[in-house]
């Protein structure tokens, strides 16, 4: 009888602790967010790089604007392995806005695809505008000098819906006088499209992107910061 007690008061003990486990990271989870409000305190520091003494930090802000869009670089870090910066972006609507193509140039070093980007909650306040903003991040390789560099964001743009509008898409690229016809295959769980005309010049991929593009919302810059830091 003794016995049963013990294991009974061990298996609700072992409960109560996956309980306050699974709140503290209801916690964490839900105040993962960045960005501060009406711009009046400076950003957490950036998620995506751990700060230490070799850790340098660049000028408070940059602002650059393209396509009718305003852009805030900021809060910019860099470490012997990582290059981590804030954007923020007027936006003509409130959406999931974010840089989907951007380019960390150094010297004659080019960095595309070694980029990551976390999306902040909701609209903030920077310089009295009302903007979007993303922590972004760029995986530097070693002996990388950004003595002479700048970042270029390409454009930004809203991801494409579960179950996109594929006559809106179509209809987009007609009023943009773009010769490309496709058809739709929805399922279930899936969605995909064919291409069935396009310019002779023109290939598979490229025509595929076009597609794309015609599903969801883009803004086309570019955006360019000079950043020279040493390191």
């Amino acid at each position: 009888m003794k016995n049963k007690s013990y294991t009974r008061t061990a298996y609700l003990s072992l409960i109560g602790l996956l309980v306050i486990a699974l709140v503290g990271v209801g916690l964490l989870l839900s105040g993962a967010v960045f960005a501060k409000p009406n711009g009046g305190e400076a950003a957490s520091a950036s998620p995506f790089l751990e700060e230490n003494a070799n850790t340098q930090t660049g000028p408070a802000a940059y602002t650059a604007e393209a396509g009718g869009v305003w852009m805030q670089l900021s809060d910019l870090k860099v470490s012997s392995a990582q290059l981590s910066f804030k954007l923020c972006y007027e936006v003509p609507f409130e959406s999931d806005w974010a840089a989907d193509r951007m380019a960390l140039i150094a010297g004659e070093r080019e960095l595309r695809d070694q980029y990551a980007t976390m999306l902040l909650e909701g609209m903030t306040q920077v310089e009295g505008r009302s903007v979007q903003c993303t922590f972004n991040r760029f995986q530097l390789p070693a002996g990388i000098s950004l003595a002479s560099a700048r970042i270029v964001i390409e454009r930004i743009a809203t991801s494409a819906p579960e179950q996109p509008d594929c006559e809106a898409a179509q209809q987009k690229l007609i009023q943009r006088g773009v010769p490309i016809r496709f058809t739709c295959q929805h399922g279930e769980y899936s969605f995909g499209f064919e291409v069935i005309e396009k310019p002779a010049e023109m290939s598979d991929l490229e025509a595929r992107a076009v597609v794309s593009d015609a599903f969801h919302d883009v803004i086309t810059g570019p955006w360019v910061f000079e950043v020279s830091m040493e390191q």
